[in-house]
C-alpha cells in the first residue's frame, strides 16, 4: 500500500508540475523590443523618456542629456539591467534588494562641486553647458541574498570598462577622465600649489589676474577682468615628492574645474615657481580663462 501511495503522489505531482508549467507558458507575456521584464512578471521599458537604449554590435548604446552623451553596454547584459533618469540598476536587485540595485549614477554637477561633492567621481565622461557630467558610484552594500549578490558583483565588476566607452559630442577625443592619482584638499595634503599666483605679466596695464588654491577646501578661486570665478579640483597625490630633475621640470599638479572647462595645472620648480594651464576638456562657445597663461607664486 505505501509503494502504491507514493507512485500515486508522484503521478499526480507531475501532473501539477506539467499544468502549471504549460500554464506559465501560456499566459507569460511577450517582451516587446526595448523592454524587460521584473521578477512579478510585469513588462516595463529598459529606460525612460529621459535617454534611449539602441542594440549595436558591441552591445547596447545608451544616448542620455538629449544625446550629447553616450555610454555602451556589453552585450551579455541584456535584459538584466534597467535605467531610470540617469542611474543604472541591476535589474535582479531592483525589487528584491533596492538599495543595493545601483550600479552606478551620472550626476551633472557645477565646476565648485564636481570635486568638492561627496562621492567624488569616478570618472568625468563631458562638459553640458555650467555642469560636469560625472560617473559617480554610491556606497556599496552587497544583497543578503546569494545569488543577487554574485549577479550584483558580477555586473558591477564590468562598470569600469563601460565608462571607459562613453562618447561626449563635444570631447570625444579627450574624455573620459579618470583620477586614480588625484584626491581633494583637506589640511593635510602636501601640494606646491597651495596659495596665490599671479599673471606674469599684466595684459595692457590692466589687473594682474590671480588664481587661488585653498589648501583646505578642493576650491579654487580666479580674479580676473571679467569678475571673480569659483571653481574646484583634485591634487595629483605624488606632487609632494615631486622631482624636477626626473621629470623634466614639469609637475603635473592638479585637475581643475572651472566655468565649463577642464584643466590640466602643471608648475615649474624655478625662482620664481610658474604655473601653466592646458585644457583636457572644452567648450567652443565659452571663453578660455586660464589656458596658455602664465601664472607665477606671488609672495
Amino acid at each position: 500500500m505505501n509503494r502504491f501511495l507514493c507512485v500515486l503522489s508522484a503521478l499526480l505531482l507531475a501532473a501539477l508540475c506539467l499544468t502549471g508549467c504549460g500554464k506559465k507558458q501560456e499566459d507569460a507575456p511577450e517582451i516587446p523590443p526595448g523592454s524587460v521584464a521584473l521578477h512579478d512578471g510585469s513588462v516595463v521599458p529598459v529606460a525612460d523618456d529621459s535617454s534611449q537604449i539602441t542594440e549595436t554590435e558591441d552591445g547596447y548604446r545608451w544616448d542620455f542629456c538629449s544625446g550629447e552623451f553616450s555610454l555602451t553596454f556589453p552585450k551579455d547584459w541584456e535584459s538584466r539591467f534597467l535605467i531610470r533618469g540617469t542611474t543604472v540598476y541591476c535589474l535582479a536587485c531592483f525589487e528584491r534588494a533596492n538599495a543595493s540595485s545601483t550600479l552606478f549614477s551620472i550626476e551633472f554637477r557645477s565646476a565648485a562641486d564636481v570635486a568638492c561633492k561627496s562621492p567624488l567621481p569616478a570618472m568625468v565622461l563631458g562638459v553640458s553647458g555650467d555642469e560636469y557630467a560625472c560617473a559617480v558610484f554610491p556606497r556599496r552594500i552587497d544583497p543578503s541574498n546569494g545569488v543577487l549578490k554574485m549577479e550584483f558583483s558580477d555586473m558591477l565588476e564590468d562598470c569600469g570598462k563601460i565608462l571607459q566607452t562613453a562618447t561626449a559630442k563635444n570631447d570625444s577625443k579627450i574624455l573620459p577622465l579618470t583620477f586614480e592619482n588625484y584626491v581633494p584638499a583637506d589640511g593635510t595634503l602636501k601640494s606646491g600649489l597651495f596659495g596665490t599666483w599671479k599673471l606674469r605679466t599684466s595684459k595692457n596695464g590692466r589687473l594682474h589676474e590671480t588664481v587661488i588654491f585653498d589648501n583646505a577646501s578642493c576650491a579654487v578661486t580666479y580674479n580676473g577682468e571679467d569678475g571673480v570665478r569659483t571653481g574646484s579640483c583634485l591634487y595629483n597625490i605624488y606632487a609632494a615628492t615631486y622631482d624636477s630633475e626626473r621629470q623634466n621640470s614639469w609637475g603635473d599638479a592638479a585637475i581643475v574645474f572651472l566655468d565649463g572647462f577642464i584643466y590640466h595645472a602643471t608648475y615649474y620648480e624655478g625662482t620664481p615657481r610658474t604655473l601653466e594651464f592646458s585644457a583636457a576638456a572644452q567648450q567652443p562657445d565659452r571663453k578660455d580663462l586660464l589656458r596658455g597663461t602664465v601664472f607665477e607664486e606671488k609672495t
